[in-house]
């Protein structure tokens, strides 16, 4: 007579060695997809800021604001890395204009949103 497992995930051979955390990291797995997935999909939501709040309220309700600091995937721009120089001390070589002022033109903060 053949004995049955008492769980269906167990295998019917008693030698197979099953981790017993598969099924946890599965779900976790699962669950961390799930996550990212409605991250991607939410929109972002800009509350009511009182009155008594003026310059918190311009800043919620301001497009430009948004364009800069909320993330955008599809708007996303590739790292600029072309002033680096890997011979550079604490004090990279033309940091302020290949590197902070370059930065500002390509990024362009607070620009005008699409």
């Amino acid at each position: 007579m053949q004995q049955q497992p008492a769980l269906s995930s167990q295998s019917a051979d008693p030698t197979a060695v099953r981790d017993p955390f598969e099924a946890m990291r599965e779900q976790q797995r699962m669950s961390a997809t799930q996550l990212r997935l409605a991250a991607e999909a939410a929109e972002v939501m800009v509350p009511a800021v009182p009155h008594l709040l003026p310059i918190t309220r311009w800043a919620a309700n301001n497009e430009r604001i948004r364009a800069t600091f909320v993330d955008d995937k599809a708007t996303r721009k590739k790292a600029r890395l072309s002033w680096y120089h890997p011979d550079d001390t604490m004090v990279p070589r033309g940091w302020f204009t290949q590197g902070l002022l370059a930065d500002l033109k390509y990024y362009t903060p607070f620009a005008k949103a699409q």
